[in-house]
Parts: C-alpha cells; structure tokens; sequence
C-alpha cells in the first residue's frame, strides 16, 4: 500500500503542475553565515528566480513503406499528443517522410484503401527523437531473369528441394531473380526421403543468366526436442526452422507431441548441420474451450544435439472474444483472459463503417496488463484513442462488424522502446486479414538485439 500511495503523489505532481504553486513553501535555513566569508558583491538579478521555460519538443520522424511490396510510400499521417490533441496532419513526401516537434503522443498513417474507405495503422508511446516505420519489409521486386541452381547426383535419383530467399523450387529449375533477395543469400539443398541430406552455399549472389553448381551433399544433423508439463487440453503441431546469419529460413517436417498413437513429448528433428541458431515454432489451440484464440511460438536456441522446452515457458495468456462498448467519449473493448505473460505489445485491429465511409484499423503499443497467474481468469479491456479527425473515429453511430485483440509476448529483456522504431514494420497488417498467424514477419524480429522468445496469442474475431 505504500508504494501505491507513492506513486500516486508522483502522478499527481507531473499532471498537476498548478499543484506544485499552491503547495506551502518549507522554511528556509537563514543561520548567519560565519564572519570568515566575504559576501560583498554585484547585487544578482532578480530574473534568475524567473520560471525556466521547457526545452522546446523534439522531433518525431514517420517513414512509411508500402504495405505490399516495402516501397516509400506517400501517405497522410496524423501526429497526436497523450490525450488526443492534434499537433499536425501532414502528408508525407515522395519518399514516405513527414517529421513534427512533438514531445509525446501517438502517429497514425492513413492510406485509402483497395475499397471506399481508408486503412489506418496506429503506433502508441511515441516519444521525441523517435523515427517509426510503418509498413512491410520488402524492395524492389522487378524480375531481372532467372538463376539455375544445380544439385550434386545423388543414388536412386529420390529427389530434391531447393531453398533461397527468392523462392523455393525443384533443383535445375530456374528461380527468379530479383534485386531484394538476390546479394549475401544462403542457398540450401535437401534431399527427399526418410533421411535427408544437405547442400548449402553460404553468401552468395544470385546472378539472373547464370548456372550456380552446388557443394556436396552433407549428413543431416538431429537435434532431440523433449516438451516437458504438456496439458491434456492442449493440441500442438510444432515443427523446426533452421535461421542462419544470411537469414535463409526453411521448415522441417512438421512433429506431433500429443500423446497417444506413437506420439509423445519426446521428438527428433532432422536439419542442415549448419553453425546457425534452431528456431522452434509450434501452434497451439485449446481443445476444450473452442471460444478461446489459437496461439503460436517462436523459439531461438544454439544448435544442439538436445532441447527442452517447459510448456509453461512457451505459453502465453489465453485471450477470448471482445466485448465492445461504444457508450462512453471513445470506445472501449473488454475481453476475459487466463493466464499472464511479459506482454509487451498490444495489436487491437477493427473494421467499421463511419462517417467517413469503410475504415480498418489497427493500432500497436503496450497498452496490455499482465493477466493472471495460472487458469486464473481476470479482465483485460483497452479504450481507443479517439481520433483527432472526428471522420475517422468510430462512435455509437459506427457500424462495427470485426473487432480482435492480439498480444505480443516476447522474452522480458526485450522493452517496447526497443520495438517501438520498428513494431508496425515486424506486424504484417495486410496479411493479419487474410490469414491467421502469417502475421510476424519472424527474421526481422528474430534479428533484433536480446530477442529469443516470441509468444503470439489472439482472441477469436467478433463479427457482426
């Protein structure tokens, strides 16, 4: 109770300042300075005891990106203040920047939509001196031709796959090259059949008109992944991706740890016997409450011959429909959860009918609770910001007809500053409407300072 009373006078001073005037002024020591000490001098002017006036606000720096293809992209943005002031509505230039003096607040990018309407993404806690992104992370996509990527002979001829960040193929078919995935590529082979083999080209510049012969065929590595505490209730379908330092990412056979038929929380995995990190991903779904949002999980470990992961280390809290209440100044959403994590991003998303005509929204910050420990239930709820472009806003008026929390839990060294430049860049937002959990853009997070944890949960959609 102590530090609660403490941290509301600490509140009550930086929101009040008038507080700070009308407060008594202590006596002040007026004990008679010893005669060994010559005070005479120029009188001092008065105007020091004048109110030092604040520093004026930095800058707060919008570069925004296409949502499709990762270009600049010119767009209009609105820079609020802490309780929804606008301090400017700015369009941004021909290479997607728009800068304004603001000392806190929030951002929002508006760009009109495929139908009549407008898409909005908000970013919350913003802070001077911040540069945010917002949109996919991409280039420059113009074929420039086709590379050959040949694999060395193998016995029995069982076939092969072939891996690059341009695509994925068959060996000795052409792959397209273009000029964002084509400089410092990983290129992976792997055999078809029960036990695979690797060929891996490290570095390398994909060439459109060239014919690239590939190293030979290595054994597979195996790593043994034991879960440990999984619940009755709770289905899983994990499976491994091998990251390396050029960024190559390709999925191993998928592994059930369930129990029952064969199944067990004891798994091995083959993949390539490279020095990268393993990436464990896994989705989870609760069989006994159909109500209740499905959930994914990223981790990143050293290679090894054996990993153990606790089931209560992976799981984040379990979120569920949201409730909306549109009856006060702006809307607020309540949803029950079970369960607590380190929740460090909140992603609310909306589709309304307003004033404006037809709007989605989606707005990232860290405006999530921790929940409760355990199957203990307890109450999340988020009130928007209300819009400083009153057409934009949704009110009791709005037809809302999809409504979704997600939560972002990552490992607890990771803070929101951190994220904060980047967050609407590392969220897909286009494909978070099409397709659930095609959501994180996983390399681009993983590549992030401290980040080896990513838990992701969602609520089920309300659809009106």
């Amino acid at each position: 109770m102590m530090r609660i009373a403490f941290l509301l006078v600490i509140l009550g001073c930086s929101s009040s300042p008038r507080a700070q005037d009308d407060a008594a002024v202590p006596p002040v020591d007026v004990t008679p300075v010893p005669d060994c000490c010559d005070l005479d001098g120029p009188p001092i002017d008065a105007a020091v005891d004048a109110p030092i006036d604040a520093p004026p606000p930095g800058l707060v720096t919008v570069h925004v990106f296409s949502p499709f293809d990762g270009r600049p992209f010119a767009a209009r943005v609105l820079f609020a203040g802490p309780h929804d002031e606008l301090i400017a509505d700015v369009m941004t230039d021909a290479q997607g920047h728009a800068a304004v003096a603001m000392a806190a607040g929030y951002v929002t990018m508006i760009r009109p939509s495929n139908t009549t309407g407008f898409d909005l993404t908000t970013v919350l806690g913003v802070k001077q001196g911040d540069t945010i992104e917002i949109g996919v992370y991409g280039g420059d996509f113009t074929e420039l031709g086709t590379e050959t990527i040949v694999l060395p002979a193998l016995p029995g001829n069982p076939g092969a796959q072939v891996f690059t960040p341009c695509g994925f193929l068959s060996t000795q078919q052409p792959v397209y090259v273009n000029p964002a995935c084509r400089q410092g590529v990983g290129v992976l082979g792997r055999s078809s059949g029960p036990t695979p083999m690797y060929s891996y080209l490290a570095n390398h510049t994909m060439t459109a008109g060239a014919t690239v012969q590939m190293p030979a065929w290595q054994p597979a590595a195996t790593t043994q992944v034991t879960l440990t505490g999984l619940p009755q209730s709770t289905t899983i379908s994990p499976f491994l991706e091998m990251f390396t330092d050029v960024g190559l990412r390709y999925d191993e056979a998928d592994k059930d740890f369930s129990t029952g038929g064969g199944r067990g929380p004891v798994q091995s995995f083959f993949h390539a016997p490279l020095a990268g990190d393993l990436l464990y991903r896994s989705t989870l779904r609760r069989s006994d409450d159909n109500q209740l949002g499905d959930q994914a999980v990223y981790v990143r470990t050293p290679a090894a011959a054996a990993v153990t992961f606790a089931m209560s280390d992976l799981t984040a809290r379990w979120l569920s429909p949201t409730a909306i209440d549109l009856g006060g100044p702006s809307p607020a959403f309540a949803w029950v959860q079970e369960g607590e994590d380190t929740g460090t991003i909140g992603w609310f998303s909306t589709r309304y009918f307003g004033s404006a005509g037809f709007v989605r929204w989606d707005i990232v910050g860290p405006f999530l609770n921790r929940g409760r420990p355990g199957p203990l239930l307890s109450a999340g709820t988020f009130t928007l910001p209300q819009l400083p472009d009153p057409g934009l806003r949704i009110s009791v008026f709005s037809d809302i007809y999809y409504a979704r929390i997600r939560l972002l839990a990552l490992n607890p060294e990771v803070t929101y500053d951190e994220l904060r430049p980047t967050i609407a860049r590392l969220f897909d937002f286009e494909m978070a409407w099409v397709s659930d959990f095609s959501q994180l853009d996983v390399a681009a997070l993983f590549a992030l300072p401290n980040v080896q944890l990513a838990r992701f949960s969602e609520s089920r959609a309300v659809q009106r």
